[in-house]
């Protein structure tokens, strides 16, 4: 395991001075929208060449791990949010998927969507990449704050080191779809009178809030659902699971007689439904004509 050394002059992250710095670090990942391409944001939030290590920056943190957990997965799925390739993304195989049409609206149906936070679904490395995201968020609010020794147990999570003692994770569903803002953004809340770290992460993408907490109260947040690190195991404890519903209303609907195949549509997203005998695509809008 990677130990953390000179933070205060090094990499943000593992202190190494003698390390490549060639590359701008995504304080959000591209993956979640935080690109000028994606359309949601204007500005990219990013840490420029100097401060992360390209060994930390490709290699270490756990930027995927949070773009692939199932809850963002859905999420992800649903906004149609492309990848650093432009592409889009089927949703990952923890997810499951299926329909129920309204008995009084042809074009009508409900959506539901079940996603794995149990231990399988790499909760742990998710709360890893929510660490990464407070440093650097912090680095941007206050450099010698973020770099001090205060910070070293959660710069060594973010890289692959044990979770703090007292951390604890958050996710908050949208009470509904119209509720839905698709701009990634983060800040961190850190309590400046403690020689002690405690601070209270917050971070939004693809609809979803995420929360980090560190030795901080946890509030009562509606439809937010808590895992917190065990002391015995080092990991996160709390739900197995997630799910969510959507009502929602199709243009047209067409009754199928026969097998037609993967769908003709290079801009899809498979949803996966557990079922070999039901698949399911989500389509890419059309893009509008000039």
């Amino acid at each position: 395991m990677l130990k953390v050394t000179n933070r205060k002059t090094g990499c943000l992250f593992c202190g190494n001075e003698h390390a490549r710095f060639k590359s701008e670090e995504h304080i959000i990942a591209v993956a979640l929208g935080n690109s000028v391409a994606s359309g949601l944001v204007q500005r990219e939030l990013v840490i420029g060449p100097g401060e992360v290590c390209d060994k930390c920056n490709f290699k270490r943190l756990r930027d995927q791990a949070l773009s692939e957990w199932p809850p963002i997965s859905v999420f992800r799925s649903l906004a149609q949010v492309s990848n650093r390739r432009g592409r889009l993304v089927d949703a990952v195989v923890d997810t499951r998927w299926r329909t129920e049409p309204d008995p009084h609206d042809p074009c009508g149906f409900r959506l539901r969507a079940v996603a794995s936070t149990g231990p399988e679904s790499g909760r742990d490395d998710v709360a890893r990449a929510l660490c990464k995201v407070a440093v650097e968020a912090r680095w941007l609010q206050d450099p010698d704050d973020a770099r001090s020794e205060r910070w070293d147990a959660v710069a060594e999570a973010a890289i692959g080191g044990p979770l703090p003692p007292g951390l604890v994770m958050g996710l908050s569903l949208p009470s509904d779809l119209a509720d839905i803002d698709l701009t990634p953004d983060c800040d961190v809340l850190v309590d400046v009178r403690s020689t002690q770290l405690r601070m209270v992460c917050q971070l939004w993408v693809v609809g979803l809030r995420l929360l980090l907490l560190l030795d901080s109260t946890v509030p009562a947040v509606p439809r937010t659902a808590w895992w917190t690190v065990d002391p015995e195991t080092g990991s996160l404890g709390g739900p197995g699971s997630m799910w969510a519903s959507f009502d929602c209303r199709a243009r047209t609907a067409t009754r199928l007689t026969a097998d037609v195949g993967e769908p003709p549509f290079a801009r899809s997203t498979r949803l996966p439904t557990g079922d070999a005998a039901t698949r399911m695509y989500l389509l890419s809008s059309p893009p509008k004509p000039q």
